[in-house]
């Protein structure tokens, strides 16, 4: 299921590390939402069940090592957890307006919900909407492309992890094949990580398709990253 919500912006420039202030603007709608669901879903890191991107439709350019974003960002929230959606969904229509630090405020203009489409095949294509993190195992700082030795290992480990977590699957069997790949390197909280944008072939039962669609891909998704889409 996903939540669709557009934001004003006080002032037209956020800088580069942005995602950041995206991610204060879901903390405090949970929070508004429901107090208690907020301490259990923030009191651990253990991975989320939700995943979003954000989209500038008037970007312009870079200055000063702020961007030009314009006016209007659209946050786009995905999650498989509709009571997680519905305290979230909740929240946003109470919050109304949200100050992050000295940086901008945004006031919420809109929000709407919407499934996302079922799939039904044991095979589809995905393109990113989020750039993806793959990280190596046990080295939670350094991010890995496919052109590096260990992404195959390490992409799979990640599957693996959320099929166990979300749909208590130890093991699944899948395939993939990125046929479209694109390395980008962003900021985010003070670090720069090199991070992917894809098109993405793969096969597995449709249960498994279903949760990374609705989740996400990778690590970091519920920092804005990792929000696929179907092609």
């Amino acid at each position: 299921m996903k939540l669709n919500i557009i934001l004003k912006l006080e002032t037209p420039f956020l800088p580069r590390d942005y995602r950041s202030g995206f991610i204060s603007i879901i903390k405090s709608a949970f929070e508004q939402g429901d107090e208690m669901f907020y301490r259990k879903l923030y009191n651990n890191k253990t991975d989320k069940p939700f995943t979003f991107s954000v989209y500038f439709p008037e970007l312009r350019s870079e200055e000063n090592n702020n961007l030009r974003v314009g006016n209007k960002a659209i946050l786009n929230f995905s999650s498989n957890d509709p009571v997680l959606i519905t305290h979230l969904y909740n929240g946003i229509r109470k919050l109304k307006v949200h100050k992050w630090k000295d940086e901008n405020t945004f006031t919420i203009q809109n929000i709407r919900a919407f499934f996302n489409k079922e799939i039904k095949k044991d095979s589809c294509t995905f393109k990113t909407v989020a750039p993806f993190l793959v990280n190596r195992k046990g080295d939670n700082l350094k991010y890995l492309t496919p052109e590096d030795e260990d992404f195959d290992h390490s992409f799979r480990f990640n599957i693996n992890e959320l099929c166990h977590k979300f749909l208590n699957i130890n093991e699944i069997d899948f395939d993939y094949k990125i046929i479209k790949h694109k390395k980008m390197v962003v900021s985010h909280y003070n670090q720069s990580m090199t991070c992917n944008k894809a098109i993405i072939e793969m096969k597995a039962r449709p249960e498994i398709l279903n949760l990374l669609y609705n989740i996400g891909i990778g690590v970091r998704r519920s920092q804005g990253f990792g929000m696929i889409d179907l092609i």
